[in-house]
Protein backbone atom coordinates (compact mmCIF):
# COMPACT_ATOMS: atom_id res chain seq x y z
CA UNK A 1 0.00 0.00 0.00
CA UNK A 2 1.72 3.24 -1.06
CA UNK A 3 1.47 6.56 1.21
CA UNK A 4 -1.28 8.17 -0.71
CA UNK A 5 -3.69 5.10 0.00
CA UNK A 6 -2.51 4.98 3.71
CA UNK A 7 -3.14 8.98 4.26
CA UNK A 8 -7.02 8.59 2.85
CA UNK A 9 -7.56 5.53 4.89
CA UNK A 10 -6.57 7.20 8.08
CA UNK A 11 -8.59 10.02 7.10
CA UNK A 12 -11.60 7.97 6.24
CA UNK A 13 -11.46 6.36 8.98
CA UNK A 14 -10.94 9.31 11.48
CA UNK A 15 -13.53 11.45 10.15
CA UNK A 16 -15.87 7.87 10.23
CA UNK A 17 -15.40 7.67 13.83
CA UNK A 18 -15.68 11.20 14.63
CA UNK A 19 -19.47 11.58 12.76
CA UNK A 20 -20.27 8.43 14.71
CA UNK A 21 -19.50 9.44 18.29
CA UNK A 22 -21.43 12.78 17.34
CA UNK A 23 -24.37 10.69 16.18
CA UNK A 24 -24.06 7.93 18.86
CA UNK A 25 -25.01 10.87 22.04
CA UNK A 26 -28.44 10.78 20.78
CA UNK A 27 -28.93 7.71 18.72
CA UNK A 28 -27.33 4.12 18.12
CA UNK A 29 -27.40 2.30 14.46
CA UNK A 30 -27.90 -1.60 13.79
CA UNK A 31 -27.21 -1.84 9.62
CA UNK A 32 -29.01 0.53 8.00
CA UNK A 33 -31.75 1.47 10.47
CA UNK A 34 -31.16 4.04 13.49
CA UNK A 35 -32.91 3.53 16.52
CA UNK A 36 -33.50 6.46 19.04
CA UNK A 37 -32.90 5.64 22.69
CA UNK A 38 -35.49 6.12 24.40
CA UNK A 39 -33.87 8.78 27.13
CA UNK A 40 -32.68 10.94 24.02
CA UNK A 41 -36.43 11.06 22.19
CA UNK A 42 -36.63 14.86 23.29
CA UNK A 43 -33.30 15.59 21.95
CA UNK A 44 -34.53 17.61 18.76
CA UNK A 45 -31.13 18.91 17.66
CA UNK A 46 -30.45 19.86 14.31
CA UNK A 47 -28.42 16.67 12.21
CA UNK A 48 -26.54 18.07 9.23
CA UNK A 49 -25.64 14.72 7.30
CA UNK A 50 -23.27 15.07 4.85
CA UNK A 51 -23.53 12.73 1.41
CA UNK A 52 -20.51 11.48 -0.59
CA UNK A 53 -19.37 8.37 -2.41
CA UNK A 54 -17.03 6.50 -0.31
CA UNK A 55 -13.98 6.96 -2.43
CA UNK A 56 -13.94 10.86 -2.05
CA UNK A 57 -13.14 11.33 1.51
CA UNK A 58 -9.89 10.97 2.33
CA UNK A 59 -8.05 12.87 -1.07
CA UNK A 60 -7.07 16.07 0.92
CA UNK A 61 -8.49 18.45 -1.03
CA UNK A 62 -12.15 19.31 -1.80
CA UNK A 63 -14.63 16.94 -0.11
CA UNK A 64 -12.46 16.87 3.34
CA UNK A 65 -12.66 20.61 2.98
CA UNK A 66 -16.07 20.80 2.88
CA UNK A 67 -16.44 17.82 5.60
CA UNK A 68 -14.35 20.40 8.01
CA UNK A 69 -16.67 22.90 7.75
CA UNK A 70 -19.56 20.98 8.45
CA UNK A 71 -17.83 19.92 11.37
CA UNK A 72 -16.66 23.33 12.43
CA UNK A 73 -20.75 24.01 12.10
CA UNK A 74 -21.71 21.60 13.81
CA UNK A 75 -19.49 22.23 16.88
CA UNK A 76 -19.83 25.76 16.90
CA UNK A 77 -23.93 25.34 17.26
CA UNK A 78 -23.93 21.75 19.08
CA UNK A 79 -25.49 19.85 16.07
CA UNK A 80 -25.71 16.33 14.96
CA UNK A 81 -23.72 15.51 11.87
CA UNK A 82 -23.39 11.75 10.34
CA UNK A 83 -21.01 10.76 7.41
CA UNK A 84 -23.47 9.07 5.06
CA UNK A 85 -20.73 7.30 2.23
CA UNK A 86 -22.41 5.69 -0.95
CA UNK A 87 -20.94 2.82 -2.87
CA UNK A 88 -21.69 3.39 -5.72
CA UNK A 89 -22.32 7.44 -6.41
CA UNK A 90 -22.65 7.56 -10.14
CA UNK A 91 -25.76 9.76 -11.71
CA UNK A 92 -27.34 6.70 -12.64
CA UNK A 93 -26.92 5.33 -9.13
CA UNK A 94 -27.66 8.84 -7.06
CA UNK A 95 -31.38 8.74 -7.21
CA UNK A 96 -32.07 4.93 -5.76
CA UNK A 97 -29.35 5.28 -3.18
CA UNK A 98 -30.49 8.86 -2.30
CA UNK A 99 -34.30 7.73 -2.13
CA UNK A 100 -32.64 4.78 0.67
CA UNK A 101 -31.79 7.69 2.62
CA UNK A 102 -34.78 9.11 2.70
CA UNK A 103 -36.82 5.37 3.76
CA UNK A 104 -34.27 4.10 6.07
CA UNK A 105 -31.63 6.90 7.40
CA UNK A 106 -33.77 9.63 7.87
CA UNK A 107 -36.94 8.33 9.07
CA UNK A 108 -35.45 7.82 12.61
CA UNK A 109 -35.33 11.77 12.74
CA UNK A 110 -38.82 12.87 12.55
CA UNK A 111 -38.78 15.32 14.98
CA UNK A 112 -35.24 16.87 13.59
CA UNK A 113 -34.59 19.98 11.60
CA UNK A 114 -32.46 18.46 8.98
CA UNK A 115 -30.00 19.20 6.68
CA UNK A 116 -28.55 16.99 3.49
CA UNK A 117 -25.08 18.83 2.38
CA UNK A 118 -23.67 17.45 -0.82
CA UNK A 119 -20.61 17.83 -2.83
CA UNK A 120 -21.75 17.94 -6.54
CA UNK A 121 -20.18 15.04 -8.77
CA UNK A 122 -22.57 15.60 -11.75
CA UNK A 123 -25.54 15.31 -9.62
CA UNK A 124 -28.06 17.89 -10.97
CA UNK A 125 -30.00 15.66 -13.06
CA UNK A 126 -30.64 13.10 -10.49
CA UNK A 127 -31.91 15.58 -8.24
CA UNK A 128 -33.79 16.80 -10.69
CA UNK A 129 -35.34 12.99 -10.75
CA UNK A 130 -35.59 13.48 -7.03
CA UNK A 131 -37.67 16.36 -6.87
CA UNK A 132 -41.13 14.50 -5.61
CA UNK A 133 -39.46 13.15 -3.12
CA UNK A 134 -37.90 16.81 -1.81
CA UNK A 135 -41.53 17.80 -1.89
CA UNK A 136 -42.08 14.84 0.62
CA UNK A 137 -39.57 15.72 3.20
CA UNK A 138 -40.51 19.37 4.74
CA UNK A 139 -38.12 19.16 7.53
CA UNK A 140 -35.48 18.95 5.26
CA UNK A 141 -33.34 20.88 3.38
CA UNK A 142 -30.89 20.35 0.92
CA UNK A 143 -27.38 22.04 0.03
CA UNK A 144 -25.68 21.19 -3.09
CA UNK A 145 -22.28 22.82 -3.16
CA UNK A 146 -20.26 23.65 -6.15
CA UNK A 147 -23.61 23.94 -8.68
CA UNK A 148 -25.24 27.19 -10.76
CA UNK A 149 -28.32 25.06 -11.51
CA UNK A 150 -30.86 27.68 -10.52
CA UNK A 151 -33.76 25.15 -11.61
CA UNK A 152 -33.43 23.02 -8.69
CA UNK A 153 -35.66 23.03 -5.62
CA UNK A 154 -32.34 22.58 -3.43
CA UNK A 155 -30.02 25.27 -2.50
CA UNK A 156 -26.31 25.88 -3.89
CA UNK A 157 -23.54 27.20 -3.73
CA UNK A 158 -20.55 28.06 -6.11
CA UNK A 159 -17.56 29.31 -6.60
CA UNK A 160 -15.53 30.81 -8.70
CA UNK A 161 -12.05 31.10 -9.36
CA UNK A 162 -11.76 32.57 -12.81
CA UNK A 163 -10.80 36.10 -11.20
CA UNK A 164 -8.08 34.42 -9.10
CA UNK A 165 -6.98 32.35 -12.23
CA UNK A 166 -6.47 35.55 -14.31
CA UNK A 167 -4.62 37.37 -11.48
CA UNK A 168 -2.40 33.77 -11.28
CA UNK A 169 -1.87 34.49 -14.95
CA UNK A 170 -0.86 37.80 -14.65
CA UNK A 171 1.63 37.51 -11.90
CA UNK A 172 2.97 34.45 -13.39
CA UNK A 173 3.80 36.07 -16.89
CA UNK A 174 5.16 39.15 -14.71
CA UNK A 175 7.13 37.64 -12.36
CA UNK A 176 8.40 34.19 -13.11
CA UNK A 177 10.71 34.58 -15.83
CA UNK A 178 11.79 31.13 -16.32
CA UNK A 179 8.05 30.03 -16.89
CA UNK A 180 8.13 29.89 -20.71
CA UNK A 181 6.01 26.89 -20.88
CA UNK A 182 2.87 25.64 -18.77
CA UNK A 183 0.96 22.76 -18.98
CA UNK A 184 -3.03 23.13 -18.36
CA UNK A 185 -3.94 19.75 -17.01
CA UNK A 186 -7.97 19.76 -17.10
CA UNK A 187 -9.88 16.59 -15.82
CA UNK A 188 -11.57 16.61 -19.31
CA UNK A 189 -13.41 19.17 -21.28
CA UNK A 190 -16.92 19.11 -20.81
CA UNK A 191 -17.22 20.70 -17.55
CA UNK A 192 -18.00 24.25 -17.87
CA UNK A 193 -16.07 25.34 -14.70
CA UNK A 194 -12.73 23.82 -15.73
CA UNK A 195 -13.48 25.33 -18.92
CA UNK A 196 -13.76 28.68 -17.18
CA UNK A 197 -10.67 28.42 -15.10
CA UNK A 198 -8.56 27.34 -18.30
CA UNK A 199 -9.86 30.92 -20.35
CA UNK A 200 -9.30 32.75 -16.85
CA UNK A 201 -5.45 32.05 -16.42
CA UNK A 202 -4.74 31.91 -19.80
CA UNK A 203 -6.31 35.52 -20.92
CA UNK A 204 -4.06 36.77 -17.50
CA UNK A 205 -0.89 35.28 -19.58
CA UNK A 206 -2.12 36.60 -22.72
CA UNK A 207 -2.93 40.19 -21.10
CA UNK A 208 0.69 40.21 -19.35
CA UNK A 209 2.94 38.47 -21.06
CA UNK A 210 2.17 35.98 -24.81
CA UNK A 211 5.43 35.16 -25.12
CA UNK A 212 4.51 32.19 -22.68
CA UNK A 213 2.74 29.69 -24.14
CA UNK A 214 -0.03 27.31 -22.53
CA UNK A 215 -0.95 23.63 -23.77
CA UNK A 216 -4.07 21.87 -22.53
CA UNK A 217 -3.94 18.21 -21.94
CA UNK A 218 -7.27 16.57 -21.21
CA UNK A 219 -6.84 13.15 -18.77
CA UNK A 220 -10.27 11.54 -20.05
CA UNK A 221 -13.41 11.96 -21.36
CA UNK A 222 -15.96 11.93 -18.44
CA UNK A 223 -15.32 12.62 -14.46
CA UNK A 224 -12.72 9.78 -14.42
CA UNK A 225 -10.40 12.45 -14.49
CA UNK A 226 -10.91 13.76 -11.27
CA UNK A 227 -9.13 10.38 -9.46
CA UNK A 228 -6.38 9.36 -11.77
CA UNK A 229 -3.66 10.00 -9.25
CA UNK A 230 -1.10 7.17 -10.17
CA UNK A 231 -1.64 8.57 -14.61
CA UNK A 232 -1.02 12.21 -13.06
CA UNK A 233 2.26 10.92 -11.55
CA UNK A 234 3.55 9.06 -14.52
CA UNK A 235 2.89 11.46 -17.09
CA UNK A 236 4.86 14.04 -15.14
CA UNK A 237 7.86 12.67 -16.36
CA UNK A 238 7.07 13.71 -19.83
CA UNK A 239 5.92 16.76 -18.72
CA UNK A 240 9.00 18.04 -17.07
CA UNK A 241 10.57 17.45 -19.94
CA UNK A 242 8.80 20.23 -22.03
CA UNK A 243 6.91 22.31 -19.34
CA UNK A 244 8.38 24.39 -15.98
CA UNK A 245 4.73 24.85 -14.44
CA UNK A 246 1.44 22.26 -14.15
CA UNK A 247 -1.75 23.86 -13.79
CA UNK A 248 -3.63 21.03 -12.52
CA UNK A 249 -7.87 21.16 -12.77
CA UNK A 250 -8.43 17.74 -11.73
CA UNK A 251 -9.36 17.60 -8.53
CA UNK A 252 -7.97 14.76 -6.48
CA UNK A 253 -5.76 13.95 -9.46
CA UNK A 254 -3.29 16.40 -8.32
CA UNK A 255 -1.85 14.49 -5.72
CA UNK A 256 0.18 12.48 -8.42
CA UNK A 257 1.68 15.71 -9.83
CA UNK A 258 3.04 16.60 -5.83
CA UNK A 259 4.14 13.08 -5.53
CA UNK A 260 6.47 13.90 -8.64
CA UNK A 261 7.37 17.07 -7.11
CA UNK A 262 8.38 15.67 -4.13
CA UNK A 263 10.59 13.07 -5.76
CA UNK A 264 12.05 15.29 -7.95
CA UNK A 265 13.11 18.90 -5.89
CA UNK A 266 13.88 20.57 -9.09
CA UNK A 267 10.95 19.56 -11.15
CA UNK A 268 7.98 21.39 -12.83
CA UNK A 269 6.15 23.81 -10.58
CA UNK A 270 2.72 23.10 -9.47
CA UNK A 271 -0.04 25.32 -8.90
CA UNK A 272 -2.21 24.17 -6.10
CA UNK A 273 -5.67 24.09 -6.27
CA UNK A 274 -9.05 24.84 -3.57
CA UNK A 275 -7.04 24.33 -0.76
CA UNK A 276 -3.21 26.01 0.50
CA UNK A 277 -1.24 23.15 -0.74
CA UNK A 278 2.76 24.41 0.13
CA UNK A 279 3.17 21.90 3.33
CA UNK A 280 2.40 18.48 0.30
CA UNK A 281 5.81 19.87 -2.44
CA UNK A 282 8.61 23.16 -2.21
CA UNK A 283 7.41 23.39 -5.87
CA UNK A 284 3.94 24.81 -5.10
CA UNK A 285 4.48 28.36 -5.66
CA UNK A 286 0.64 29.52 -4.79
CA UNK A 287 -2.37 27.84 -4.44
CA UNK A 288 -5.51 29.22 -5.88
CA UNK A 289 -7.79 28.73 -2.78
CA UNK A 290 -11.55 28.39 -2.11
CA UNK A 291 -12.66 28.65 1.62
CA UNK A 292 -15.49 25.97 1.19
CA UNK A 293 -15.45 25.15 5.03
CA UNK A 294 -15.44 28.75 5.95
CA UNK A 295 -18.99 29.39 3.39
CA UNK A 296 -20.45 26.36 3.97
CA UNK A 297 -20.09 26.95 7.62
CA UNK A 298 -21.24 30.51 7.46
CA UNK A 299 -24.48 29.25 5.26
CA UNK A 300 -25.05 26.45 7.92
CA UNK A 301 -25.05 28.76 11.01
CA UNK A 302 -27.48 31.33 9.20
CA UNK A 303 -29.87 28.04 8.49
CA UNK A 304 -29.80 26.87 12.48
CA UNK A 305 -30.70 30.58 13.03
CA UNK A 306 -33.57 29.99 10.69
CA UNK A 307 -31.90 33.61 8.95
CA UNK A 308 -33.53 33.74 5.19
CA UNK A 309 -31.05 32.78 2.88
CA UNK A 310 -31.14 33.25 -0.90
CA UNK A 311 -31.39 29.74 -2.51
CA UNK A 312 -28.44 30.17 -5.13
CA UNK A 313 -25.69 32.15 -3.84
CA UNK A 314 -22.21 32.67 -6.00
CA UNK A 315 -19.05 33.70 -4.93
CA UNK A 316 -15.93 34.85 -6.50
CA UNK A 317 -12.83 36.90 -5.69
CA UNK A 318 -14.61 40.13 -4.37
CA UNK A 319 -16.42 37.71 -1.58
CA UNK A 320 -13.27 36.81 0.23
CA UNK A 321 -14.18 33.09 -0.06
CA UNK A 322 -11.68 32.67 -3.00
CA UNK A 323 -8.23 34.15 -2.90
CA UNK A 324 -4.66 33.29 -3.95
CA UNK A 325 -2.26 31.80 -1.07
CA UNK A 326 1.24 32.42 -1.60
CA UNK A 327 3.56 29.76 -0.23
CA UNK A 328 6.02 31.23 1.97
CA UNK A 329 9.55 31.03 -0.07
CA UNK A 330 7.50 32.34 -2.89
CA UNK A 331 6.50 35.66 -1.40
CA UNK A 332 8.86 37.83 -1.94
CA UNK A 333 8.68 37.09 -5.61
CA UNK A 334 5.15 37.21 -6.42
CA UNK A 335 3.52 39.37 -3.52
CA UNK A 336 3.75 42.53 -5.14
CA UNK A 337 2.71 41.14 -8.65
CA UNK A 338 -0.62 39.59 -6.83
CA UNK A 339 -1.64 42.51 -5.00
CA UNK A 340 -0.97 44.47 -8.16
CA UNK A 341 -3.47 42.54 -10.56
CA UNK A 342 -6.38 41.63 -7.63
CA UNK A 343 -8.55 44.47 -8.45
CA UNK A 344 -8.14 44.08 -12.87
CA UNK A 345 -8.58 40.44 -11.89
CA UNK A 346 -12.35 41.37 -9.48
CA UNK A 347 -13.40 43.19 -12.92
CA UNK A 348 -12.11 40.97 -15.28
CA UNK A 349 -13.80 37.68 -13.55
CA UNK A 350 -17.23 40.27 -12.77
CA UNK A 351 -17.08 41.21 -16.42
CA UNK A 352 -16.92 37.44 -17.83
CA UNK A 353 -19.87 36.06 -15.46
CA UNK A 354 -21.82 38.97 -16.84
CA UNK A 355 -21.72 38.30 -19.94
CA UNK A 356 -22.34 33.97 -19.61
Amino acid sequence: MNVQSIIRNYVIKTLCAISALLLFASCVQEGNVIYVNEDEEEDTRPLVVFVCGEDKMGDLTYYDVLYSGIMKAATTHDMLVFLYLLKDDTPDQFKESFESLFTSFLSGFNGHKVLVVLGNDNYESALHACEEDLKKNPNMDVLLVESRDETLPVNTLSFSLYGACYQAGRAVGHSMDEVKNIAIVSANQTDDYLTDLRKGFMLGLFDENNMVKADTLFLAADSKGYNMTDSAYHISYALDSMYQMVLPLCGGTIQGFLRYNREHPSSFYTIGIDTDMQQYASRVPFSLVKHLDQAVSDWIAKWVAGDEIPPHLYYGLESGYTEIVLSDPYKALLESAMQQYEQTAITKENEYNASK
